[in-house]
């Protein structure tokens, strides 16, 4: 894996202790001790911490850059007497130890119970083989490494899958074993955020922000059968950041739930699932920085045009069905291909009904000829013979394999061999090629999303999409008859609504993409911009602007009368509310008093769709501002950077004017809500 990194070292191991920063301009740079010196300095030296755990004591096990083992301030002795395992720096472990792969950490630090296989360090202390496993099993959130290195602004971000509700548990003890397991580790959870929301009470933490998948989900009692005093579930009854469809950070709460639901498991993830969880945990990121009082928290940067942000919008606004399908699936461990994929349903709905008919035919010829028992005996024989060759053809390779594990003292065990080579035997190496080389690729293309993004959006990446195999060139042909249009619609949209956005942007403006708070959008109406700044040239008040934006991606039919609508009514709430805020609790002389901000004004964005003409009478009473543009122009702007004076040129060209008022508009005029 990391013989593709581009550091020069090629298929070279790399070494943990290889990783160590040696920041520039220090007086000994070779002693820097982050922890240590760390404080004084603006650009501090980041520290790695792969976290383990140790089969053999139940303890954290840690890899850093310069020293592995159980750290002692996560053991408490007054309750726990397993032996600690002591940390010990590389030059002092025992040879073969001195340098730690970096690959081998890792896969120390993901090694899922029962799935792999733990990973075994032998001859690092007496009489004892380290067995390590999955961090996850002792510190889910890899908080205990960060309060042992005396972190105290902590930033969690809680991907873990969490227990949902089930109606009719299953009762199997398998199913009960699993349902237990899962409900100590919803335990450990709770309690670790109680730990650290505690922490931040007494003062111990500057800083805590903590966001998961569930965040803002309705959680309501259930009432019993016959209860005469109901659960009042009216939406007015819930706190203002929970009503209404959308959670407070923007994101549809059908959609959330779905992205809370999606599988935890090591497997293939489609773009879409991929896209929708960064999606989701930025907006809750960027919404919960927005909210905090903590000074730490408070400067804010650049918006950067990540591509995940391709599916922003959707997830805001009306559900979009591809979307939703594909995050509907996505909860699924197995069969995921069969519920995309329409032409291979009924292809295996004909494997099956000919599997049928072939096995029923062989059963009825069978019972027709049982009476000739020499044919039975020479099939008795054939198959016979068979298995004996395949045991003995099979016999030596694990009997070799065996003797070259007991050799070499590789720490396996004899049945996990056997289990493996019978697995080949049998053919399974096959069943696992299918599912790789045809079957994930066929799922991971019907949620592909860079390679059918449309060239603006695919020239903001920097990534290079794949070339195009035969795999994928089945599944081409496979779904020809079912393009996901819905998706290349979506991502279309995206890219240009971020293109109008650095217009505003470029000339100031404070700009909130696809605006969904209760606070701006009281009707959840599809805004896509809204765009706010004090007023230019040292006037008084705000200006705002109300954007909706058409391509004609979206529909080749001229937007009307509707979109227009909307947006006027929407835009007269705006600034009733803004006014209302400036003017509350104020007497009425304080009121007269008060400065008022422009009104706010309306934008309708139109890239390459025509207007219909009953927008006339929106524009002529000026309650509405049209804008044009085309597919070039959108291109253009996308490309440049924030900052550059061409931008901002380009910005004055298409929005001074146009919401200047009526007269002669003077060549340098840069404010938009009044005189220049």
């Amino acid at each position: 894996m990391f013989s593709r990194i581009a550091d020069g070292g090629n298929d070279d191991p790399r070494w943990l202790n290889g990783l160590i920063i040696r920041p520039k301009g220090e007086l000994d740079p070779d002693f820097f001790v982050p922890r240590r010196d760390n404080w004084r300095r603006r650009a501090k030296v980041p520290v790695l911490i792969l976290n383990a755990a140790t089969v053999n004591a139940g303890h954290n096990w840690q890899f850093t850059a310069t020293w592995m083992g159980e750290p002692a301030a996560s053991i408490n002795t007054e309750v726990d007497g397993n032996a600690q395992l002591r940390r010990m720096y590389y030059e002092d472990a025992p040879p073969g130890y001195r340098r730690f792969r970096l690959g081998r950490a890792v896969a120390a630090s993901s090694c899922v119970p029962i799935l792999f296989d733990p990973i075994t360090l032998e001859g690092l202390f007496p009489d004892m083989k380290v067995r390590l496993v999955d961090g996850g099993v002792h510190d889910n959130q890899g908080v205990a490494g960060l309060l042992e290195q005396g972190c105290t602004a902590l930033f969690i971000s809680d991907a873990s899958g969490q227990i949902e509700t089930e109606k009719c548990p299953g009762a199997g003890r398998l199913k009960i074993a699993m349902r237990s397991l899962d409900m100590l580790m919803a335990r450990v959870r709770e309690a670790q955020y109680v730990d650290l929301d505690s922490r931040r009470d007494a003062g111990l933490l500057r800083g805590f922000l903590f966001v998961h998948l569930k965040k803002d989900l309705d959680v309501e009692p259930l009432n019993w059968i016959g209860c005469q005093d109901p659960f009042d579930a009216y939406d007015e009854s819930r706190p203002v950041e929970r009503r209404g469809p959308l959670t407070s950070y923007g994101i549809r709460k059908d959609v959330q739930e779905r992205l809370a639901a999606i599988r935890t498991d090591l497997d293939a993830f489609s773009d879409t699932e991929a896209f929708a969880l960064m999606t989701s945990g930025y907006l809750m990121t960027e919404r919960e920085l927005s909210r905090a009082t903590e000074p730490l928290w408070s400067q804010k940067g650049e918006r950067t045009n990540w591509r995940f942000l391709a599916l922003e919008e959707p997830m805001k606004t009306v559900s979009d069905p591809t979307l939703m399908m594909l995050l509907q699936v996505a909860e699924s461990r197995g069969l995921k291909v069969w519920r995309v994929s329409r032409p291979l349903r009924r292809v295996t709905y004909f494997l099956a009904a000919l599997a049928t008919v072939v096995i029923g035919a062989s059963v009825a010829l069978s019972e027709i000829g049982m009476e000739d028992v020499a044919v039975t005996a020479v099939l008795i024989l054939f198959f016979g013979y068979l298995l004996l060759i395949v045991l003995a053809v099979f016999a030596v390779p694990v009997a070799l394999l065996l003797l070259l594990f007991k050799l070499f003292g590789w720490s396996k065990a004899w049945s996990q061999i056997v289990v493996g080579v019978l697995l080949s035997a049998l053919g399974g190496w096959v069943l696992f090629r299918v599912k790789l080389h045809l079957l994930d690729k066929i799922y991971l293309a019907k949620g592909d999303i860079g390679e059918r993004a449309p060239r603006v959006q695919t020239e903001l990446s920097s990534t290079p999409s794949a070339p195009r195999n035969a795999v994928k060139a089945v599944h081409d042909r496979l779904e020809s008859a079912r393009a996901a249009a819905p998706l290349i619609k979506v991502i279309d949209r995206a890219a240009t609504v971020e293109a109008v956005g650095k217009l505003f942007e470029a000339l100031g403006f404070a700009v909130t993409r696809f605006p969904r708070d209760y606070a701006i959008n009281p009707l959840q109406i599809d805004l896509d911009l809204y765009a706010r700044r004090p007023v230019a040239n040292g006037g008084e008040g705000e200006e705002r602007i109300l954007v909706i934006v058409k391509t004609g991606a979206e529909s080749p039919d001229p937007v009307d009368w509707r979109t227009a609508s909307n947006l006027e009514s929407a835009t007269w709430l705006v600034g009733a509310d803004e006014d209302d805020k400036g003017g509350n609790g104020a007497s009425p002389d304080e009121a007269a008093n008060l400065v008022s901000s422009p009104p706010t004004q309306a934008l309708l964005v139109l890239i390459g769709v025509p207007a219909h003409e009953s927008l006339n009478a929106f524009i002529d009473n000026g309650s509405v501002k049209l804008l044009s543009l085309n597919a070039d122009e959108v291109k253009w702007i996308s490309e440049r950077k924030a900052g550059e004076p061409e931008l901002r040129e380009r910005a004055e060209q298409k929005l001074v004017a146009l919401f200047m008022p009526r007269g002669d508009v003077p060549a340098s005029a840069v404010a938009i809500g009044g005189l220049p």
